[in-house]
């Protein structure tokens, strides 16, 4: 057999004397030659005929471990050892990451300077790196027919890994198979969690305490390989400065990722214990690891997401069916309430149309059951009228498509219909139609079946003061057509406000306040707001209600009343006059329609005020004002609570 050809390539020549003088004792048959430079190395390596290079790190013309990761890329049989000077963690870790067969720096075991002569424990290691190397190489080149059994024997080993219904079996068909196809000693495997690196499963020849947690963040070779996700071995774990393993009598270590799930680690007692073909073939194993333990992830989230829907499904207070959409929606599952809300049985329904168990009653027209398969696409949901067990109830109909992940097979797709019970909107929705029809006719005779009376009454009038002239008894005919209008008018506000508010907007009580007061002619009063809050109202009659209580306030107080708008220390606002107040003994009545103190009042205006807040969910009540007038308070609840306090306004006007 020929001799191994070791090139070194240092500018010191006593580092070739000195090897070759120690591999000259070896068994091993070999020549050394040495270059100085990376161009020189490069050239010499060019002809296939070198083996091994020895390489120091800080050469004339570049650096060793870029030299070596060349090396190894174009020739991937050679053994390729970094030899230095220059003995540093960060060095090392390039070393590792470039993959070389060793680290060995020459000052190893000594104190001294980092010029030095490279010492016999640093010769020492070097032989047994490059003995180690060389070994390897030979192994790979005459046992290709192993490695082809291996790749064959794993593909089974993947079959195995298919049925695995768990991870944890997953972790020990991995292991076992690498124990026993790839004869590796001792191997575990690490998973990523929480930051950390966990042992999950090793063979049974590791020692219990010969692996643990370590950060993900960590310099470890395992939280690195688990991070670039580039697989690693090392011929002598002693020459690697960041692996840290917990047996000294580890010598050798194979460190391969699982995709982003963890690492897998093997080690051995043995120096060069792995190669690169013992590399490869940990990357089939752990390949066909990631895909499974991904399977049977997925599958447990699509479990656990079945599970969480069917308790969904069961539990959801409203109506819901799952329908198959094939030639017609035909119904795979109800559950309880669509049973119990159409009076049919859950499971006898099953495999029916969905068009033959619910029914459309015929004041519908005949209406459609189910919006149909092309609603899924349209986030609108549809009004329907369907033949319920009480009777006929209204429904918003969502549909939702099933989503595909759920599949086992080539079944139909799938959609979920839910039947929301609108019945008593929509009720509430007829019964406003009809008081607006009602309150629409009674506007409609108050406003022409009453005025045109009245305007013929006060023609008539005109015309017997232009003929008789001034006179009492006219002047109170007058007076008593000014009252019938007025009372018209408020009636019609009565009749036009209605009693609920359709879509109420956020609205400054402040500038609401402040164009009322404009709208009324009030010369002599005052109008002061202490602060302002948003409210949720109806903008035209908000300002009815204020307008109402800023009349009220001169009509049964004095004309120069000052009157006082602001929020309460609960959710809501008041309305306050320093006039003469109202008597305790009048405060329930004082919101009856026709009720008055005043001689000439109408009675109707602080009706309407109860209306307005009625018509908005609030409460209103009367109270006695710090200055000894009236008080009228509105707690806002349900979702109409102020919103934002805003800066005091004040507004007088003469």
């Amino acid at each position: 057999m020929s001799a191994h050809a070791v090139l070194v390539v240092d500018a010191d020549p006593e580092v070739a004397t000195g090897l070759e003088a120690r591999l000259s004792a070896t068994e091993t048959a070999m020549s050394v030659s040495s270059v100085a430079t990376v161009a020189d190395a490069t050239a010499a390596v060019a002809d296939g005929t070198v083996d091994c290079v020895v390489s120091e790190h800080e050469l004339s013309d570049g650096v060793g471990v870029e030299l070596l990761r060349r090396l190894g890329e174009g020739y991937p049989d050679l053994t390729r050892v970094l030899f230095t000077d220059v003995g540093s963690e960060a060095v090392a870790s390039d070393a590792v990451e470039t993959g070389v067969d060793a680290y060995i720096p020459k000052q190893l075991g000594a104190d001294g300077r980092g010029d030095a002569p490279a010492t016999d424990d640093a010769y020492d290691r070097l032989v047994a790196a490059v003995e180690a190397g060389l070994e390897r190489a030979e192994r790979s080149a005459v046992d290709p027919d192993s490695t082809a059994a291996k790749i064959d024997t794993l593909h089974d080993v993947a079959m195995d890994l298919e049925n695995c219904t768990d991870e944890a079996e997953i972790y020990q068909v991995a292991v076992e198979a690498a124990d026993k196809v790839l004869e590796f000693d001792m191997s575990n495997i690490d998973i990523v969690a929480d930051g950390m690196l966990k042992p999950m499963q090793t063979s049974a020849e590791m020692p219990k305490d010969g692996v643990e947690s370590v950060p993900l963040g960590g310099e470890s070779v395992a939280a690195r390989v688990a991070r670039t996700g580039e697989a690693t071995y090392n011929e002598d774990l002693r020459q690697v400065l960041d692996a840290d393993p917990t047996q000294m009598t580890y010598r050798s270590g194979l460190t391969v990722p699982i995709s982003d799930i963890g690492v897998f680690q093997a080690i051995s007692e043995e120096i060069a214990a792995f190669d690169q073909a013992d590399l490869e073939l940990a990357e089939t194993l752990m390949q066909h690891v990631a895909e499974s333990v991904k399977r049977t992830r997925f599958q447990r989230t699509l479990r656990e997401e079945r599970d969480r829907f069917a308790a969904l499904f069961e539990n959801v207070p409203d109506p819901v069916v799952r329908l198959s959409t094939g030639d017609s929606p035909t119904i795979d599952a109800v559950n309880e309430a669509f049973a119990a809300t159409f009076d049919c049985d859950a499971e006898a329904v099953v495999g029916t149309p969905v068009d033959e168990v619910l029914v459309a009653p015929a004041t519908a027209g005949g209406e459609a059951v189910f919006p149909g398969i092309g609603a899924a696409d349209d986030a609108t949901p549809t009004q329907l009228r369907l033949a319920a067990a009480d009777g006929p109830r209204d429904f918003l109909v969502h549909v939702v498509p099933v989503d595909r992940r759920f599949a086992t097979g080539d079944e139909p797709d799938e959609v979920y219909g839910f039947y929301a019970d609108i019945t008593p909107t929509k009720e509430r929705e007829r019964e406003l139609a009809r008081q607006n029809e009602r309150l629409d006719e009674f506007a409609s005779i108050v406003s022409h079946d009453l005025r045109n009376p009245l305007n013929i009454a006060e023609g008539h009038l005109q015309l017997a003061t232009e003929r008789i002239g001034d006179d009492d008894d006219l002047g109170e005919v007058a007076w008593a057509h000014g009252r019938m209008r007025e009372l018209i008018e408020n009636l019609l506000s009565l009749a036009r406000t209605g009693s609920v508010v359709d879509e109420p907007g956020e609205l400054s009580l402040s500038a609401t306040a402040d164009q009322a007061w404009s709208s009324v002619h009030l010369p002599d009063a005052q109008l002061d707001i202490v602060d302002d809050v948003r409210v949720r109202a109806d903008h035209g009659r908000l300002t009815d209600l204020l307008v109402n209580l800023f009349r009220n306030a001169v009509d049964h107080g004095r004309p120069d009343v000052t009157v006082r708008v602001g929020s309460l220390d609960d959710a809501g606002f008041y309305v306050a006059d320093d006039g003469p107040g109202i008597p305790d003994d009048t405060r329930e009545q004082v919101f009856d329609s026709g009720f008055t103190t005043s001689d000439g009042g109408t009675g109707f205006g602080l009706a309407i005020v109860e209306q307005v807040a009625t018509a908005h969910g609030w409460t209103v009540t009367t109270t006695e004002s710090e200055h000894g007038g009236a008080r009228f308070e509105f707690l806002t609840d349900d979702g109409t609570d102020p919103l934002a306090r805003e800066h005091v306004v004040s507004v007088d006007e003469d």
